[in-house]
């Protein structure tokens, strides 16, 4: 649904998905889910939870996580 192949593009539905696996420590999912707070227009900009997400994406060793989450205040 992040990028619309094969389905209609839905961020929203998408960032339900990130943040459901993002519950069973799929890091990567964290780390969209994240990055959907601060960067995607059409859902409300939530840094606390942002960055609450890159950091579970960075406990699990997510680089890009860990850099998020130095950087987002």
């Amino acid at each position: 649904y992040d990028l619309g192949r094969g389905v209609d593009k839905d961020p929203k539905k998408a960032l339900e998905i990130y943040e459901g696996n993002c519950q069973y420590e799929h890091p990567e999912s964290c780390f969209y889910a994240g990055y959907a707070y601060i960067m995607d227009k059409t859902v409300a900009e939530d840094i606390p939870k942002a960055r609450m997400l890159f950091e579970t994406a960075c406990n699990h060793e997510h680089a890009e996580g860990c850099f998020f989450e130095f950087f987002v205040k």
